[in-house]
């Protein structure tokens, strides 16, 4: 986290620099656009005063949360929306603070550079990516994505200050400083030669302040400047000597009222005379202009707090306390002043020469974001928000990953079973109401038993048949295994599992009778493998169960009435060469032969004690250099002729019954459960990243969840923090 803090102060000392180059007002091209009173978030306008052009219609936000830890935050000057970073380089954008909209996923990864800014009816971010070009994004004020615009790419940027929602500085490597607009169309530019920009920050009259430094024999010496923002151009304000020189990366902190600022000075410095600007200096350039991390190990500074004239006005007690590891500045209001340190806790203190520094407790790690009297940190994947008052609050997700799921018969509806043990029921669209079913223990098995009924059976042998209309259990049982394994067909109504020494229990399911669940009858076949099949009545088969080399097919009469160990001998068999991965519900089997292929459907054999031998697999092809990767799952699709692979490199494929390929879609590793809806229109996956619903027909992504009740909360938020990349984008 501190790395990228540290770039991106880097990038604001850089910044500076920029400002500095010129000798004076140095505005050496002409501005693309200069700004017209009346530009607004419609549209900028021109010299008449009409509309150029009007904003798109936004996307719909694409709501993710982070999956790594937080290492970054950034709040507009109002303090009422966030923008952050996390450790794999995903950026989020918070339209709000209050826990009323979730992060927004911003299709922009690896930010050297962060800050977002409030327009009236949205928000626009501003970002530098890790070539240093910076880019500008309007978003709608739910968060959805309207536009975005790249800002001219001669010489890097090294900082981006927003000024308003349709005015932005940034400071480039040649060291000057040019304006933009929304579009990314230069403005104006300002140069002050023989400087070197060390950090810039956004003033409240629509400005800036910079601190520009320049080399003065073996030293550097220190000046603060304004920089004045027009319609006429950018230009420099009155440049104040700094007694003490910052330490840099400098990082620095403008009370709101612009009548202070605060940075950070070496343990011991020594005050020096204030030398005036050398003259007929030329630009310094820099080749060692990479982002460095801000805050260094065992780095030890002071605070300096300076008045508008120059003055040093820091207060005694904070005068004589040094910093371990120090990380932000920043003023909660213009008389307090806040201190985030690594190694020897945060602190605060107001303006006044007899004022206390006091200890202050908030549980963030790393630098916050300040702005209008808000402290916005971070744990782990969730904000941290301390407002005026100092009330605390955790912005995030109560429910972490999901590790089972069940779709609706018509795919219309999913359930999502939490580590929590609890149990969301939503619709797919994410119009209809969501439901929250408390079960004992994490669910191990879902499936729906017609629309509107949920079957869950935990690790501990609890069934239950929850109403997913209202989540209340209609009813519960105990099955005859701690086995995790079972599986439900709604067309002929069996749940069948495994035992816990090989072989299967099965049960038979009714909502409309009383008792729901049948009497569990169990299976001693030895069988470490089973699949169902779609009889449809008790006379048909439904059951198959593979033991050793041996298929054994049963009847829905057979498994009612139960069968004893003499009776297994009337079974019919088949002996397979080599067992098939899956057996779908009209008996169709998959093998491998590198990829997956289906196998011709032995006929049916009259006679209960019917044996046949199984066709010979297809031989395996020989293996290549570059062998496929090899199938970790395969799931099939009811009333589809055709099945869903998943392979070891996170791809997962539709084939159809000729094996042919009909779409693929990266799903990426760890896949914990894929189940397809009763129809076989929709599958629910769910993996450690994420979870989504998938159209099976053409392979496109119709839901994705990777999050569960966002909202404020009074304690850090239960949720889990996978550390891989969300599906979620």
């Amino acid at each position: 986290m501190r790395w990228n803090e540290a770039m991106l102060s880097r990038s604001w000392c850089l910044v500076a620099c920029a400002l500095v180059l010129g000798s004076g007002c140095g505005d050496r091209r002409r501005p693309v656009r200069p700004p017209v009173a009346g530009d607004t978030d419609a549209g900028p306008a021109t010299s008449d005063g009409s509309v150029v052009e009007s904003d798109p219609p936004a996307e719909p936000p694409r709501r993710a949360p982070h999956s790594a830890t937080i290492t970054f935050v950034g709040v507009d000057r109002a303090g009422t929306a966030a923008v952050t970073l996390d450790l794999i380089g995903d950026v989020r954008v918070w339209p709000a603070l209050d826990g009323s909209l979730a992060p927004v996923a911003l299709p922009f990864h690896g930010a050297r550079a962060l800050e977002i800014a409030r327009a009236d009816r949205g928000l626009v971010v501003g970002a530098i990516d890790p070539s240093g070009a910076a880019h500008l994004y309007r978003l709608s004020a739910d968060g959805g994505l309207i536009a975005s615009a790249d800002v001219p790419a001669m010489n890097q940027a090294t900082a981006i200050v927003a000024l308003s929602a349709t005015s932005w500085l940034v400071a480039r490597a040649d060291q000057s400083i040019i304006r933009v607009d929304r579009d990314g169309a230069i403005e104006a530019t300002l140069e002050r030669d023989g400087y070197r920009i060390e950090a810039l920050r956004a003033n409240a009259t629509g400005g800036a302040l910079a601190i520009l430094s320049r080399p003065e024999g073996n030293d550097r010496r220190y000046v603060a400047i304004g920089v004045t923002s027009s319609r006429d151009g950018l230009r420099w304000g009155t440049e104040v000597a700094l007694a003490l020189a910052p330490q840099p990366p400098v990082e620095l902190a403008l009370a709101p009222d612009d009548k202070h600022f605060a940075y950070l000075a070496a343990v011991g410095v020594t005050p020096v005379a204030a030398v005036p600007p050398a003259a007929g200096m030329r630009m310094e350039r820099r080749a060692d202009i990479a982002f460095e991390p801000p805050m260094i190990p065992g780095r030890e500074a002071r605070v300096v707090v300076v008045n508008a004239a120059g003055v040093d006005e820091t207060p005694k007690a904070l005068a004589a306390m040094s910093l371990q590891d120090p990380q932000r500045l920043g003023f909660t209001a213009s008389d307090r002043l806040a201190m985030f340190t690594q190694t020897n806790g945060d602190w605060t203190v107001s303006l006044g020469a007899d004022a206390e520094v006091r200890p202050q407790g908030y549980d963030v790690d790393g630098a916050p974001g300040i702005a209008a009297g808000m402290i916005v940190g971070a744990t782990s994947t969730a904000l941290v928000v301390a407002d005026r008052a100092d009330h605390v609050s955790y912005l995030g997700y109560e429910f972490g990953q999901a590790v089972s799921t069940a779709l609706a018969p018509a795919g219309d509806r999913v359930a999502w079973s939490m580590v929590t043990g609890d149990v969301v029921i939503e619709s797919v669209d994410g119009t209809g109401p969501t439901v929250v079913a408390k079960i004992e223990g994490a669910a191990s098995m879902m499936a729906f038993v017609g629309a509107d009924h949920l079957l869950v059976l935990t690790g501990t042998r609890e069934l239950s048949l929850v109403d997913s209309r209202t989540g209340t259990v209609v009813e519960h049982t105990a099955v005859p295994s701690t086995n995790p394994h079972a599986v439900y067909n709604p067309t002929t109504r069996w749940l069948v599992g495994n035992r816990d020494r090989n072989g299967v229990w099965a049960m038979r399911i009714d909502p409309a009778a009383r008792p729901v669940f049948s009497k569990p009858t169990a299976i001693a076949d030895g069988a470490s493998a089973f699949w169902l099949l779609d009889g449809a009545t008790d006379s048909d088969d439904v059951l198959m169960t593979l033991a050793s080399t041996t298929l054994r097919t049963y009847r829905g009469a057979e498994l009612a009435s139960g069968l004893s160990v003499t009776q297994l001998a009337t079974i019919r068999k088949d002996e397979v060469a080599t067992p098939p991965w899956l057996i779908t519900g009209d008996g169709t089997r998959y093998q491998l032969d590198g990829t997956v292929i289906p196998l011709p459907r032995p006929p049916s054999a009259p006679g209960p004690a019917a044996s046949r031998p199984s066709p010979p697999p297809r031989p395996m092809k020989p293996p290549s250099m570059m062998p496929p990767p090899s199938p970790s799952r395969i799931v099939a699709l009811p009333g589809r002729d055709g099945v869903v692979v998943f392979d070891s490199a996170g791809a997962m494929t539709a084939r159809g019954a000729d094996g042919a390929v009909r779409w693929t879609f990266p799903i990426g590793p760890n896949v914990l459960e894929a189940v397809a809806s009763a129809d076989g229109a929709q599958l629910a996956v769910v993996t450690l990243a994420g979870s989504i619903v998938i159209d099976t027909t053409t392979g496109e992504q119709r839901a994705a969840r990777c999050g569960w009740r966002f909202g404020a909360w009074p304690s850090p938020p239960n949720v889990a923090v996978p550390q891989l990349h969300p599906m979620c984008e």
